[in-house]
């Protein structure tokens, strides 16, 4: 007997069910919940501390942590994408801390907004458009 373990986005168990055949061989289908505020804190501190940092706790703010939060709903994929997103904003910008607002930013130019107003800064700074681009799709509606 061969057990084969498929793991996907939930479209995937709309396609299974597409073939009879195979949707009659899967015996379980499991869900992951979206994380809690502090499961996706742990996330990001584990992140930091894996890649190195010294102090990983001060590598974003509380209000721009919760903001990532709110703004990926909690869905460990998009918490992630904002999350690095964030970071690279906060980089080009050379803050030593990721603020809302390199998450506000990160957030409008992966909702794919490039073609609108950048937001803007304090003293009328621009967000910085291509520092996040890297070319990933997103499929969540990022408001």
């Amino acid at each position: 007997m061969l057990q084969i373990v498929l793991a996907g986005q939930l479209e995937l168990d709309a396609k299974v069910r597409e073939f009879p055949a195979l949707s009659s061989r899967v015996a379980t289908t499991v869900a992951l919940e979206p994380l809690s505020l502090k499961e996706a804190d742990a996330m990001l501190l584990h992140r930091f501390t894996v890649a190195g940092s010294p102090e990983p706790y001060r590598i974003c703010s509380g209000s721009a942590s919760q903001l990532l939060y709110e703004t990926s709903r909690g869905i460990p994929r998009d918490f992630v994408t904002i999350a690095d997103a964030s970071m690279k904003e906060a980089f080009l910008r050379g803050a030593p801390q990721i603020a809302d607002t390199h998450v506000a930013t990160a957030v409008h130019l992966l909702a794919g907004r490039q073609d609108q107003e950048a937001p803007t800064f304090e003293g009328g700074e621009k967000a910085l458009g291509a520092s996040v681009s890297d070319g990933r799709a997103f499929d969540a509606p990022f408001h």
